[in-house]
């Protein structure tokens, strides 16, 4: 029950500002990267007998770009997030682990390219 001397003031809602719309944006579009690669490692495990070898290195390093992308776009959404809100203790945590997967992802991406070249020379000799 609202009493008569507050129902005279007016509250506006104009919703989320711009900087959190990107930030949920970005999230999403990191989201659906996501499941693509989920999607991506079921399916190589499904016919990984069917595939040739060279298929499957393109296919990891395909995998391994579409992580590296997911973690830009969602470093990307944590940032927006950040200009928007401020910094606080959890959200500097998640920045610093973002980084750190995104490092591990991409030596992760250039070693597996190495070894892929090693198998290649090995079967060749």
């Amino acid at each position: 029950a609202v009493s008569k001397k507050n129902s005279s003031h007016s509250l506006a809602i104009y919703g989320f500002p711009p900087l959190i719309h990107h930030a949920m944006e970005l999230s999403i579009a990191a989201l659906i990267f996501a499941a693509a690669i989920i999607f991506g490692i079921i399916v190589q495990c499904l016919h990984s007998d069917m595939q040739s070898v060279d298929f499957q290195r393109k296919d990891l390093l395909f995998l391994q770009a579409t992580a590296m992308l997911s973690f830009i776009i969602l470093f990307a959404a944590l940032l927006c997030w950040l200009q928007a809100e401020g910094t606080s203790a959890i959200t500097v945590f998640m920045l610093v682990i973002l980084f750190l997967l995104l490092i591990l992802t991409t030596l992760s991406a250039f070693s597996m390219n190495g070894w892929v070249i090693k198998k290649f020379k090995k079967h060749l000799n």
